[in-house]
């Protein structure tokens, strides 16, 4: 979901039942303990998005996995701590993940813009998580 938060907002969706994790990025656990880890950038989503239809009126918009990761690895170009982020979510995603997507997308996007080091960026991350899943 696009929408600019103020302080207000984050205390209403705390108040709803998420847990404020820092900035605009937010967990929700369901009472079978699984989480769901939202952001709430302030601009438009990059990548491919599913609709989910709530109701008649009421539709979320949610980006992909395999475009999630694409933002990852476009954001661990170019700060630090964004690498290990990227790595923890392929880890989490590796069995799921539509690679071959990743791997187009990356290609198409590098080919754009060289010099932001995706494509290096994206075989880093994908060697260390075969480092540490062991595959």
């Amino acid at each position: 979901m696009c929408a600019y938060l103020d302080q207000s907002d984050r205390n209403a969706l705390v108040g709803l039942g998420l847990r404020h994790t820092r900035g605009d990025h937010f967990a929700y656990e369901f009472d079978d303990g699984e989480v769901w880890l939202v952001e709430f950038p302030d601009t438009q989503v990059d990548g491919d998005i599913s609709t989910i239809h709530l109701s008649l009126d009421d539709r979320l918009f949610v980006i992909s996995r395999e475009s999630l990761i694409v933002d990852r690895l476009l954001q661990a170009t170019d700060q630090g701590v964004t690498f290990d982020e990227a790595v923890r979510l392929c880890v989490a995603v590796y069995q799921e993940a539509d690679w071959e997507w990743v791997g187009n997308e990356i290609g198409s996007r590098d080919l754009v813009e060289p010099g932001l080091g995706l494509g290096d960026m994206f075989a880093r991350v994908l060697d260390e998580v075969r480092s540490l899943t062991g595959r």
